[in-house]
């Protein structure tokens, strides 16, 4: 069984709702912005490769190569993912490097806003290359396996 990548979302939502319980403040809002990037990046990456035959070369290019698929593909559905992808990598760069960081829980929270968008967005790709009885959990924000289970607060129910 494939890991379902939108568990790094979940972890994010949780990361940002409990700040500096377990850990330093800025240190979990930074992580959760890292870990709402990678959700989305690696559920990206692997539609383009699986559902759309994008060829990528297993290294730190990937992440140019999926944005650049969806910023150039063929529906608008593509490019709004590759333009929150875009947004995301900005975004979990500052986090991982930057020394400084203003706002970061707000920060924080657009990120898993975006990062919660962008599962939408995949969802609707998948059904349009699978079908709608054969969407797998991941990408579908109304699965039980694949949906955000809350907001930025990360309370069921929330959206």
């Amino acid at each position: 069984m494939t890991f379902p990548w939108v568990e790094y979302l979940r972890l994010a939502e949780a990361l940002l709702q409990s700040q500096g319980s377990f850990a330093y403040q800025e240190a979990c809002v930074r992580a959760s912005m890292s870990r709402a990037y990678y959700a989305v990046f690696c559920a990206a990456r692997n539609h383009a490769v699986t559902q759309e035959g994008l060829v990528i070369p297993g290294t730190g290019r990937d992440h140019r190569l999926v944005q650049y698929h969806f910023q150039h593909g063929p529906t608008p559905e593509h490019i709004t993912l590759g333009w929150l992808l875009s947004r995301l990598r900005r975004a979990r760069n500052q986090a991982d490097y930057a020394d400084r960081m203003q706002q970061a829980g707000l920060r924080a929270q657009e990120a898993i806003l975006s990062a919660q968008q962008a599962f939408a967005v995949l969802h609707i790709l998948t059904q349009r290359s699978q079908g709608p009885s054969e969407i797998p959990d991941e990408a579908s924000p109304g699965g039980s396996e694949g949906a955000p289970r809350g907001g930025a607060t990360g309370k069921e129910g929330t959206p």
